[in-house]
C-alpha cells in the first residue's frame, strides 16, 4: 500500500457509518452486541469496538504513518456556520441514542489509548482537517484523508499530496480499500476539479447539508457554469463589472437575489483552514506525548468496554515509530 506521512480520520463520520452499517448484521445475530456500564448507566460499546479495529487494521498497512483523529463538537450550538444560516443542517435526522452515547465516549476513548485527536468547541471536523492538510501541504508531508464527505475533496489542493480513503470494506477476512488519488477522479464523481468543489455546492446546494441552492440549477448546469467561467466570486464580479460575457442561458442565474445566497453558501461550503489550537493541544504537543504517556490504564479500562484484550493494543501502537517525523508548522 503506499504510504503517508499522516492519516486523518473523519472520526464523528466514520462512526456514525460504522454504527448503521454493523446495525443489521447485530439484528440478524451476524455480529456481536456488547454493553458495558459506564458510571452507573448501561451503555452500548460495539461501535466503537468496530472503530478500533477497523483503525488498527490500517496502522498496519500504513506503520510509519501518524494517525489523527479529528472529531465534531460536542454539541452544534456554537457553530459558526449556523451563525450565517440558522437552518444549516437542521435537516439531519435526530441521532440515534446508542449512537449518541458511544460520540460523547468518543474523545475520553481516544485519550485512554493515547491516540492523537482534535475537537473544537465552534468548528466541525471538516475545518479540523482542513486546517491540517493546509499546513502539511505547505510543508510537503504526504496526507491520507479517511472521510466518504464529498465536501472535503476540495482539499486536494495538490494530487501528489493529499489523497482520499472513501471505504473500507472487509471481504473474507481482507481489507479492501476505495480511494481517490487524482485531480480527474474528483472531476469524474462531482464534475468538477477540486478547487471548484466549494463553488459546485454554494451554487447547486448541499442537501445533506440543508443548504439551499439557486433554483433551477442542478449538477449539470453547475459544473458547466463552473468549468466555463471558473470561481463563482470571479463570476459575479466579472458580470457586474460587464468585463465578462456569459451566455444568458447561464447568466439568467445571477440575479441580485441569487447572488445573495451563492455569497452566503460559499461561507458555508468552503472549509476553514486556518484554526488556531491551544498550544497544550497542538499537533507537535500531542505526537511528543505520543509514546511518553503512560496507557496501561487507559488501555485497561478500554480493553474491558469493548472486549479486546490490552495485548493487541499495545502490540499494534508499538508498531507505530513517529517519534521523528519533524513538524516545521507552528499553527495547530
Amino acid at each position: 500500500m503506499e504510504q503517508y506521512d499522516y492519516l486523518i480520520i473523519d472520526s464523528s463520520s466514520l462512526l456514525n457509518t460504522l454504527y448503521h452499517g454493523y446495525k443489521k448484521m447485530e439484528e440478524e445475530g451476524k455480529s456481536k452486541v456488547i454493553m458495558k456500564k459506564v458510571n452507573g448507566e448501561q451503555i452500548y460499546t460495539s461501535t466503537l469496538r468496530h472503530y478500533l479495529q477497523q483503525i488498527y487494521e490500517l496502522r498496519k498497512m500504513l506503520p510509519n504513518t501518524i494517525f489523527i483523529h479529528a472529531l465534531d463538537p460536542a454539541t452544534s450550538e456554537k457553530n459558526f456556520r449556523k451563525e450565517i444560516d440558522p437552518n444549516y443542517k437542521t435537516n439531519r435526522i435526530e441521532k440515534e441514542e446508542r449512537l449518541e452515547k458511544q460520540l460523547e465516549l468518543l474523545p475520553k476513548f481516544l485519550s485512554h489509548l493515547g491516540e492523537i485527536y482534535f475537537q473544537s468547541s465552534i468548528y466541525e471536523a471538516d475545518d479540523v482537517i482542513a486546517t491540517i492538510v493546509s499546513n502539511n501541504t505547505l510543508n510537503n508531508k504526504k496526507t491520507l484523508i479517511y472521510s466518504k464527505d464529498k465536501d472535503l475533496l476540495q482539499l486536494m489542493f495538490d494530487e501528489n499530496l493529499v489523497h482520499f480513503l472513501t471505504k473500507v470494506q472487509k471481504s473474507q477476512g481482507l481489507f479492501n480499500l476505495t480511494t481517490i488519488k487524482t485531480f480527474e477522479e474528483v472531476k469524474n464523481k462531482l464534475g468538477v476539479y477540486p478547487h471548484l468543489v466549494a463553488d459546485l455546492l454554494a451554487i447547486k446546494g448541499d442537501v445533506s447539508d440543508n443548504i439551499i441552492g439557486v433554483k433551477g440549477v442542478g449538477d449539470v448546469t453547475a459544473s458547466n457554469i463552473l468549468n466555463s467561467y471558473g470561481h463563482l466570486v470571479d463570476i459575479i464580479d466579472g458580470l457586474q463589472k460587464s468585463t465578462l460575457q456569459m451566455e444568458e442561458k447561464y447568466k439568467k442565474f445571477f440575479t441580485p437575489e441569487n447572488v445573495e445566497i451563492i455569497l452566503k453558501n460559499l461561507k458555508l461550503s468552503y472549509t476553514k483552514d486556518d484554526i488556531v489550537f491551544p498550544k497544550s493541544i497542538s499537533l507537535e504537543n500531542q505526537i511528543s506525548n505520543y509514546f511518553n504517556k503512560d496507557i496501561k490504564e487507559g488501555v485497561s479500562l478500554v480493553s474491558r468496554l469493548i472486549e479486546i484484550k490490552p495485548e493487541y493494543i499495545f502490540e499494534i501502537k508499538q508498531k507505530q515509530p513517529i517519534k521523528n517525523h519533524n513538524l516545521h508548522n507552528k499553527r495547530y
